[in-house]
């Protein structure tokens, strides 16, 4: 684990542990040297990781856990590790922000949302795009009384393919799914046409008899991120940008870890708070016990999710 050298001491700028040194977890530290003036600890299994992070003092990952002045921690191990590190930290009294997904099973999704209930602690799941303009502008759409006018949405959802890591359902349509729920609700219904290790397609229907399908796939760039709106007049896109051109302040990553820290010094419930992860995590395994079932579509009784 690993202290940064601060100048700047200010009270609400907490100390911030990070855990998982891989691509994100870097990147979670580029994104945290941008603002955050308070100290921030890093911790992974692999001393190689550290080789360029001379800055940095390295401490155990116990040492994190258990301290009494590290008061937050960011999570970006292997999808298999959310859990146990996440109930390890919540039950030590830390806020946690969580890579996607929260957990690989509803059961330990729902226990994390109860113990951080408890103990009245933050709990966040790192839906970047909730962060997004296109979301922005997505949810302000549907929130000026345009929803009555939308008769369908789609969401396509590619990138550079993980076969070994995960699968696209879980991977990439789990952020999709996170903004469905966060906009329309819970699902009642849902159906799968095709969950591979390459490509997944589903759709799932709310309260109000719309329909999301979603599409998630590995492939090659270029890559889309779009969600269409279809009216009876017109269609509606939401690009998500891709790529280095947003200005390093207005990335959906900086969004997303301000306002974790907002919501840990203001004790706030974050946008992607644990209950919506929760839900995202329920839906995911419905859609892909379905193709495991050989039954192709369900309706849920809304009290299971």
């Amino acid at each position: 684990m690993v202290q940064k050298k601060s100048e700047d001491s200010m009270k609400k700028n907490i100390a911030i542990g990070i855990i998982g040194l891989g691509m994100w977890g870097k990147k979670y530290l580029q994104t945290l040297e941008q603002f955050h003036t308070g100290p921030i600890y890093l911790c992974d299994i692999s001393d190689q990781k550290f080789e360029n992070l001379r800055n940095y003092m390295t401490l155990e990952y116990r040492t994190i856990v258990e301290s009494k002045d590290i008061k937050a921690v960011i999570i970006t191990t292997p999808d298999q590790t959310h859990y146990a590190l996440a109930r390890d930290a919540l039950i030590h009294d830390k806020d946690v922000l969580v890579e996607k997904p929260m957990t690989l099973k509803s059961s330990e999704a729902h226990e994390l949302v109860e113990i951080a209930q408890n103990r009245r602690l933050v709990l966040a799941v790192a839906h970047t795009p909730l962060f997004t303009k296109s979301y922005q502008r997505l949810s302000s759409y549907l929130k000026s009384n345009q929803l009555i006018n939308v008769i369908r949405i789609e969401a396509v959802r590619t990138s550079r393919g993980r076969e070994n890591i995960s699968t696209p359902l879980w991977d990439l349509a789990a952020h999709d799914i996170a903004i469905a729920v966060s906009l329309l609700g819970k699902p009642q219904y849902f159906s799968c046409s095709e969950n591979t290790p390459k490509r997944c397609r589903y759709e799932l229907k709310f309260a109000n008899g719309l329909t999301f399908a979603g599409e998630a796939q590995w492939t090659h760039p270029p890559f889309q991120r779009v969600i269409r709106l279809f009216t009876k007049n017109e269609v509606h896109e939401y690009y998500e940008p891709i790529g280095n051109d947003i200005p390093a302040t207005e990335l959906p990553l900086t969004q997303m870890c301000q306002n974790f820290i907002d919501s840990c010094v203001k004790r706030l419930k974050p946008v992607n708070n644990g209950e919506l992860g929760k839900q995202v995590v329920e839906c995911l395994e419905i859609i892909d016990n379905l193709m495991k079932i050989n039954n192709h579509e369900i309706i849920c009784d809304n009290s299971r999710i």
